[in-house]
């Protein structure tokens, strides 16, 4: 990468998080969730207006986990302070039925060795099947299921893992998600049972979007003999519409963020116009375009 780039990314203080702009982003994504929540809890499920708030609440829910704002925390660059960060992704990834612990390892290794032998990302590169899609229009039972059995399996030491320190954190990241969501779940019973649609279910419910974007990130990217930081080749831009890719995180500028993992992800259309000036040839797929090479049998 041209180090003029840098030093221009480090001249405009594109690495600086921004704790007002960060704060708001957040208090808007919360705003809608406990609005849209409150309309749920409010309103009979089987009525048009309390099934289409669940549905967008549940949609927007997933958005807080790794294809979205959670993966953002975990790099401890949205808010200034590593604790701030720290502790709205752990808030994130348990909510989302996902590992805080075993997130904070894989995640870095996969920028370490990204698409190599070391990346431990299982990525998809193979069209997804009618049932697959179906699940994530609905209601996905069979990533439900796999979840609960492997953070079961995390909570009792079952992991091939080097590392004590990494693996206590694993272990206890696992446990505290079993512990959250059952207590989730005795409350439910015992006071009502909308609070499994608000705080358990979401993050499997009408997923299909943030799926085929994190899908996205390296579909069709075959595992070669290229630098993990060659961030141009192993990663994929798309064209998203604006809303969507706040919720996203704007991980849709993903070779920005491979490139430069350091930078705060509001920041990231900043660096992708210095990376296009400066003459970096970054291609960028429209969503519809992707979907059409994904779906579409050829």
């Amino acid at each position: 990468m041209d180090q003029a780039v840098l030093s221009e990314i480090t001249s405009e203080k594109l690495f600086h998080p921004n704790n007002v702009r960060a704060t708001l982003h957040l208090t808007i994504r919360l705003v809608v969730l406990v609005t849209l929540g409150f309309i749920v809890v409010n309103c009979s499920m089987f009525s048009p207006i309390g099934l289409i708030c669940w549905l967008l609440y549940s949609f927007i829910f997933g958005f807080l986990g790794m294809a979205g704002i959670g993966h953002e925390m975990l790099h401890g660059r949205v808010f200034h302070g590593k604790k701030l960060n720290s502790f709205f992704f752990n808030i994130f990834m348990i909510l989302t039925w996902s590992n805080p612990g075993y997130h904070r390892w894989s995640h870095l290794e996969h920028h370490k060795y990204t698409l190599l032998e070391g990346d431990p990302k299982s990525l998809i590169n193979s069209k997804p099947t009618f049932f697959q899609l179906f699940q994530w229009m609905t209601f996905d039972l069979g990533g439900f299921l796999r979840r609960i059995v492997i953070l079961v399996r995390n909570a009792f030491g079952i992991f091939q893992i080097p590392g004590v320190s990494i693996q206590n954190k694993i272990k206890n990241g696992a446990r505290l998600t079993l512990l959250y969501h059952s207590t989730i779940l005795i409350l439910a019973i015992s006071l009502n049972f909308k609070l499994i649609l608000l705080l358990t279910t979401p993050a499997f419910t009408f997923t299909i979007v943030n799926k085929l974007l994190a899908i996205s990130q390296h579909y069709g990217v075959k595992r070669a003999a290229f630098e993990p930081r060659d961030a141009v080749r192993n990663s994929r831009n798309l064209s998203v519409p604006r809303w969507l890719g706040f919720l996203y995180a704007n991980m849709h500028y993903h070779v920005e963020h491979h490139l430069f993992p350091s930078v705060p992800y509001y920041n990231l259309k900043k660096v992708n116009r210095l990376l296009v000036r400066n003459g970096e040839n970054i291609e960028c797929v429209s969503f519809y375009k992707f979907l059409k090479e994904l779906l579409i049998v050829r």
